[in-house]
C-alpha cells in the first residue's frame, strides 16, 4: 500500500504525554488472576500488578535509562516513572498507528542530561510525525495486526506453559532436601570492558537488565567484534541456554537464550546442567514465587545488591534427584515449546519491522 496524502504534526498536536508511577506496592514477576495488568519500564513487562493505571489504548517511550524502549498495550497497564505514556487525540491518528511510528524514530538522538540518559516532554512534543488519513491509518493496521494476533497468540501459550511447568514443579516437592549444586553448575559472567564495545560487532552482550519474564534478550546497543582478553569460549551463549541473574532489582531471575553468539556478562550465570531434565526443571522451578522470594533474602550490598555463587550453590531444593529428573522429563516438552514460541515471534517481528521500514520510513 501507499498513502496517498499525509499531513505533519508535532507531537503535542496530537497527542499527550504523561508521566508514569511507581507501583504502590511490589509487583508479581508472573501473571495470575488477581496480578494481571501488566508493568511496564524501558525495557518492557517488568511484572504484573493488581490494579491498572492507564485503562485505554497507549503508546510508551522511556524518558530515563533505556531511551530506546518503546512498547504498546492494547489492555489496561500500569507504567512506572521512568517512561510517558500518551493520551491520543483520536480525530488526528489511531494509538496504535502512533506506536508504529514511534518504532521509525531514533529518539537516542534527542537524549539529554549528562548522567543517566533522558528526553525532555519540551523535546518530545516538537518531534514531527507525517500522519496519513485515519481510513489509510487502519489500512496499514489491517497488515500489522493479523501479525502481532500471532505474538499475543504465542505469548498466551508461552505464559500457560510457563503455568503448567511451575505446577508440575511443585507437586514434586516434599520432604528431600538437595543443594542447587547437585542439580547444576554454572559458569559465572565475565566483566567485557565498556572502552572494547561497538555499533557493529558480531556478538551482543547480555546484561541483568536484559533478563525478563523468562526471557534472555539482549537489545541491539552494546556489540564487540571479538572475545575479550580473558573470557573463555563458555562466556559465549547459545540459543537454548539458560540463564540466572546474580544481581540488580530483582536477584535470582532466570531466561532462556534465543540466539546464538550473546556474551555472558558480570552478574549473570549460566547453568549448566549435572542430570537429565534438570535444565527445564531449573528453568520452571525458578520460575515459581517460592523461589524468587526465598533467594532474594540471600541478597546483600546496598548500591549493588547481589548475591553470590555460593549462594546460589548452597540453596536448599525440596526434592530429590530422582524427583528432578521424573519432573525434568515432563518438562522438556513444554520447555521446547517456548522456545519455538519465542523464536517464532522474534521472525514476527523482524517481518513487522520490515514493513515499517517500507512503509513508514
Amino acid at each position: 500500500m501507499k498513502f496517498t496524502y499525509c499531513k505533519t504534526y508535532e507531537l503535542e498536536a496530537i497527542a499527550t504525554l504523561r508521566y508514569g508511577t511507581p507501583t504502590p506496592e511490589e509487583y508479581r514477576p508472573e501473571r495470575d488472576e488477581v496480578f494481571k495488568y501488566p508493568v511496564f519500564g524501558t525495557s518492557g513487562i517488568l511484572g504484573y500488578f493488581r490494579k491498572p493505571l492507564v485503562k485505554n489504548p497507549s503508546p510508551m517511550i522511556a524518558r530515563k535509562g533505556n531511551i530506546s524502549g518503546i512498547s504498546y498495550s492494547e489492555e489496561p497497564f500500569w507504567t512506572v516513572d521512568t517512561m510517558f505514556f500518551l493520551d491520543v487525540d483520536r480525530r488526528y491518528v489511531l494509538p496504535k498507528f502512533l506506536y508504529c511510528m514511534f518504532c521509525t524514530k531514533n529518539f537516542v538522538k534527542l537524549q539529554e542530561g549528562n548522567g543517566i540518559p533522558s528526553l525532555r516532554r519540551t523535546t518530545l512534543n516538537k518531534v514531527e510525525f507525517k500522519i496519513p488519513s485515519l481510513k489509510e491509518q487502519q489500512k496499514f493496521l489491517d497488515i500489522i495486526d493479523p501479525i502481532d494476533e500471532k505474538i499475543f497468540l504465542n505469548n498466551q501459550l508461552i505464559d500457560a506453559l510457563k503455568i503448567f511447568g511451575q505446577s508440575v514443579v511443585k507437586k514434586f516437592s516434599g520432604n528431600s532436601v538437595i543443594r542447587f549444586e547437585e542439580v547444576a553448575g554454572f559458569v559465572k559472567g565475565f566483566a567485557f570492558p565498556a572502552s572494547q564495545q561497538t555499533n557493529k560487532g558480531f556478538y551482543k552482550l547480555l546484561v541483568v537488565k536484559n533478563i525478563n519474564d523468562g526471557f534472555a534478550e539482549p537489545d541491539n546497543l552494546s556489540k564487540f567484534k571479538e572475545l575479550s582478553k580473558g573470557a573463555k569460549q563458555d562466556h559465549i551463549l547459545h540459543s537454548g541456554d539458560v540463564v540466572i541473574n546474580f544481581g540488580g532489582v530483582v536477584l535470582g531471575k532466570v531466561g532462556i537464550v534465543f540466539e546464538d553468539n550473546l556474551l555472558l556478562n558480570q552478574k549473570i550465570g549460566k547453568i549448566v546442567p549435572k542430570i537429565p531434565g534438570a535444565l527445564p526443571f531449573i528453568y520452571f522451578f525458578c520460575l515459581t514465587p517460592e523461589f524468587l522470594e526465598t533467594i532474594q533474602k540471600f541478597g546483600h550490598g546496598t548500591n549493588n545488591f547481589a548475591i553470590s555463587l555460593a549462594d546460589i550453590k548452597g540453596f536448599k531444593m525440596p526434592f530429590s534427584l530422582s524427583d528432578v529428573s521424573a519432573a525434568g522429563e515432563k518438562l522438556v516438552a513444554p520447555f521446547n515449546r517456548i522456545i519455538t514460541c519465542r523464536k517464532e515471534n522474534v521472525m514476527l517481528k523482524d517481518l513487522r519491522e520490515k514493513i515499517f521500514a517500507k512503509y513508514l520510513r
